[in-house]
């Protein structure tokens, strides 16, 4: 297992020393007490040593979902707690985090001090406020709220606010392009992009439709309550290697290359010990161009991935196992999924790759089972309002390719799913 480097060691161990001292003295919650006393820890734990860490459990949002309700796992008293935000993250299972506060942490200052001044945050409404008051608290940048549901509006409101910095994800950042102005545009310096992948294609056309701003990328996870990792304009390596918040966060690598994350700001509403999120990443050697010092982690991807989200829409894993039901006398339980996003002139299109296999003793012929998926996938619902035949005929989505396999390589498990961007 790998750990996060940090030049004062010591003064690290005292910090994951005092946050476990905090649940464990805690008279707001006993979550944390009961869930070690599960694993046989009955005393309170002393650290002496970063490496120390390692003899506590990890935890994984399960643990949090079957052993306790939301305001079970509150660490501070309700009256400091500023909003209760829901997330399904990439996980599809609901998660209720209280947040008495949200660090706003390296990526706000270095924008600051790189000179913006003025953010149009495209979000949500709904839980946007207390968050991104507590994002850019103390930084000295302005931020006017749009909800990206009525972009529309956000064309008077960025000619009135004049922003310099747009905060949003990928796909919005996208759709606003239609909506604002060429000059508006061309007056953005700088994008703080979040809650999403940045593939190569989508960073392409960002540069075309805002060829004046410097993009940051900002990756974290709700019950964090802080920035986790990050790149600056700046940054060297590919677009999968972030620095970590070593202000706030100790990571480990574990064996299956997944994160563990502990925090280290107190008080919190819910400290995280050894919380293991899924994401998958090693830690990256190489010192980074743009300066900073602290360590950093190449993300190679998720483990137990429901979800991918693009165009603007949210593709399910289940919804492709629903759609194949009628199949299921005839394809065996694998599928693989793979949506490739591709730039045509300055616009993004999405392309979904499907893999079945077809069972050995299937009456129907390889072709047959291929054009009996083609039609149910003409047919599959991506929102209330739109199938994937009128996203094609829109230019959002091309033409779906499906594969039918006889002989799959290597051996099938009994449930193999993959689903990837």
């Amino acid at each position: 297992m790998g750990v996060t480097h940090y030049a004062n060691q010591q003064n690290r161990v005292t910090q994951l020393q005092n946050t476990v001292d905090y649940v464990w003295n805690s008279k707001e919650s006993d979550f944390y007490r009961q869930f070690w006393q599960r694993h046989a820890i009955t005393k309170k734990p002393t650290l002496k040593r970063m490496e120390d860490l390692a003899t506590l459990p990890i935890l994984e949002k399960a643990d949090f979902l079957q052993f306790s309700k939301p305001d079970d796992r509150c660490y501070v008293p309700i009256d400091d707690v500023k909003c209760l935000i829901a997330t399904s993250g990439t996980t599809g299972q609901p998660f209720f985090k209280w947040y008495d506060h949200y660090h706003a942490g390296p990526v706000m200052r270095h924008m600051y001090r790189s000179g913006s001044r003025r953010m149009l945050y495209l979000w949500r409404y709904h839980g946007s406020s207390p968050y991104i008051t507590a994002l850019t608290h103390g930084s000295g940048i302005e931020t006017v709220l749009c909800d990206p549901k009525q972009l529309s509006e956000a064309k008077a409101l960025a000619a009135s606010f004049k922003p310099d910095q747009i905060c949003t994800t990928p796909s919005i950042a996208l759709l606003a392009a239609d909506e604002l102005d060429i000059g508006v545009r061309r007056d953005i310096k700088f994008m703080l992009l979040l809650g999403e992948p940045v593939t190569k294609t989508t960073r392409k056309l960002l540069k075309i439709k805002y060829p004046g701003a410097m993009v940051y990328d900002m990756f974290g996870f709700t019950e964090a309550a802080c920035q986790v990792f990050y790149r600056t304009p700046n940054c060297d390596g590919d677009g999968d290697v972030f620095h970590i918040n070593t202000e706030h966060l100790y990571v480990e690598v574990a064996a299956d290359d997944e994160l563990v994350f502990t925090t280290l700001a107190l008080p919190h509403s819910l400290p995280l010990i050894r919380y293991k999120t899924g994401d998958q990443g090693t830690f990256y050697s190489s010192p980074c161009r743009c300066g900073t010092g602290s360590d950093r982690v190449r993300l190679v991807g998720r483990s137990n991935v429901d979800f991918v989200r693009t165009q603007g829409v949210e593709l399910h894993i289940g919804d492709f196992e629903n759609l194949l039901l009628p199949l299921g006398n005839e394809i065996e339980p694998y599928l693989e999924v793979n949506i490739f996003e591709k730039v045509a002139g300055s616009r993004k299109q999405a392309e979904i790759h499907l893999t079945v296999v077809a069972k050995a003793d299937s009456k129907r012929t390889p072709q047959n089972i291929k054009r009996t998926v083609m039609t149910l996938l003409r047919n599959m619902p991506l929102s209330n309002h739109l199938k994937l035949e009128q996203a094609v005929k829109s230019g959002l989505f091309l033409k779906p390719h499906v594969t039918v396999k006889t002989r799959p390589t290597p051996a099938l498990k009994n449930r193999a799913i993959r689903l990837r961007v």
